[in-house]
């Protein structure tokens, strides 16, 4: 039955989640212990019932083959809701995974048969292949076959026609690429700012997406003025004494884990008030930030500027970035003082592989002094030299995350892409993968 006041299908339409389970990892005590965001084995069935990945899908524990099957049938089910995920980069992640791999998709779907060369267990894939057959629709197949091909910007508002909004926890520049490209022209909103140290906010405004509201109940919160989180001993105050418009690291004491004035780097803006509650917005992470010479720039300035240079290259668009300073460059690759930025970028074009010249990689530096005043104050001085750009390879990025991952305790659904490289080693192995 069609609801015309809404025009969906049914009020009880799906939901697409994008999700990789986390297998939990045992302390010294022998306590498991997973993130947050970590689902209960019983609460699989119960999203099946929701969502249009069948239970067998939330079994898969690796993140190509989970992005896989949740677009399958994602892309089966003409009339969802929502597209959700419970943090965005797994979100663009999965929907890298469709753009890339939606010709043997389609194969999956006609032939009734999940492909051979996924990684997924037996069982799983008996499964899934039954799900397949029960929902095979062969002109559903055909006129995702006709959207696909006319390429994947604004793709999800194509192929679903009665989808509402995307959804998930972002706190970096991954909504602002997904709105670029697939979830063009749909509203992305972020229902509340968490973390594994708790809940921070919850967004009570469809037309802010990225203001919360701090929950007093949750948590006890306190603030550090900005200048001051370099300081031994900063000025911490409590949420009455923040003044709108001015930036604060957050601290967090959290009885219920043992959290006690735990500094966890995320730098916010008092934006408004909710009654005598502040309303915050999320501005960068403090240890994300490239600060050579005091000029702090922030994650977004870099990210701005590389778009804007990205747009004027042929038939170009950024895959992913990230960026460190000088220092940590290996004796061979690195000039002599003053110290610059070292930015890696991949990018990915209409018409195959696309290396960039030097007058291109210029152009990035000319446009992060632009936007950022203290990067170029330095850089009229002489105190910091010209940036080092060095273009990633195709899938470079793809790579480096299963470096990340493979050598720490992060899980799939947590990893965020480092915006500023940290170790020696990090950098060696992304110098590896671009360019000569």
């Amino acid at each position: 039955m069609e609801d015309k006041r809404f025009k969906l299908h049914s009020p009880l339409q799906r939901s697409l989640l994008v999700y990789c389970p986390s297998t939990p990892r045992p302390e010294e005590a022998g306590i498991p212990v997973g993130p947050v965001s970590m689902l209960e084995k019983s609460h699989k069935k119960i999203l099946a019932a929701f969502t249009t990945t069948p239970s067998a899908g939330y079994d898969i524990l690796t993140e190509f083959e989970s992005g896989y099957v949740h677009m399958l049938f994602g892309i089966c089910d003409r009339y969802i809701a929502s597209i959700e995920s419970p943090f965005t980069p797994l979100l663009l992640s999965a929907f890298q995974v469709l753009e890339k791999h939606w010709p043997q998709m389609l194969n999956d779907l006609e032939t009734g048969c999940i492909s051979s060369t996924l990684n997924i267990p037996d069982d799983v894939r008996l499964e899934i292949n039954n799900q397949i057959t029960a929902r095979f629709v062969p002109q559903r197949i055909q006129f995702l076959r006709r959207e696909f091909e006319k390429g994947f910007v604004g793709i999800a508002k194509r192929i679903w026609p009665t989808l509402q909004y995307f959804t998930s926890i972002n706190l970096g520049t991954s909504n602002e690429e997904l709105g670029r490209t697939y979830a063009k022209g749909l509203l992305q909103v972020t229902s509340a700012y968490a973390g594994t140290e708790g809940l921070f906010g919850v967004n009570r405004s469809l037309t802010r997406p990225l203001w919360y509201t701090l929950v007093p109940a949750a948590l006890i919160y306190e603030f550090i003025p900005v200048e001051q989180s370099g300081d031994a001993n900063p000025k911490i105050i409590f949420g009455d004494s923040v003044k709108v418009g001015e930036q604060y690291e957050m601290v967090v004491s959290n009885p219920t884990c043992g959290l006690y004035r735990f500094r966890f780097g995320d730098v916010i803006k008092v934006v408004d008030f909710y009654n005598t509650t502040p309303v915050i917005e999320f501005q960068y992470r403090y240890g994300q930030i490239l600060n050579l010479r005091g000029e702090k720039v922030d994650e977004s300035a870099v990210y701005t500027s590389i778009l804007k240079c990205v747009k004027k290259w042929p038939s170009q668009r950024l895959v992913d970035f990230t960026s460190a300073e000088s220092d940590l460059l290996p004796d061979g690759e690195r000039n002599a003082e003053p110290g610059y930025y070292v930015i890696f970028i991949e990018i990915k074009g209409k018409d195959g592989e696309y290396v960039l010249t030097a007058d291109e990689k210029s152009t990035i530096d000319s446009a992060l002094c632009d936007q950022a005043f203290a990067y170029k104050s330095y850089r009229d001085k002489g105190s910091i030299a010209p940036m080092d750009v060095r273009q990633v390879k195709p899938n470079g990025f793809a790579e480096f995350k299963k470096y990340i991952l493979d050598n720490s305790t992060a899980s799939v659904t947590q990893f965020k892409q480092p915006r500023k490289l940290k170790t020696p080693e990090m950098v060696a192995f992304l110098l590896q993968h671009t360019f000569e």
